[in-house]
């Protein structure tokens, strides 16, 4: 059998950044978005795999974009 790599430890010095295009982007998308809708969250979550967080993500999921 092959050996897992969910174990594997990575050094942050070997990943690849992911730079400030795409937060550009994301601020550019999020003030396109606001004559759009009435009301706009922003959140962040450190962990997204809680099951609560799913089931909000899956709720809010056709209503958004």
């Amino acid at each position: 059998m092959p050996k897992s790599k969910r174990a594997k430890v990575v050094h942050l010095t070997k990943t690849q950044k992911k730079g400030k295009e795409l937060t550009l982007r994301l601020y550019a998308n999020i003030r396109e978005s606001i004559p759009q809708y009435p009301y706009i969250y922003v959140f962040s979550v450190e962990n997204m795999r809680n099951t609560y967080l799913k089931d909000v993500r899956s709720e809010l999921a056709g209503d958004s974009r």
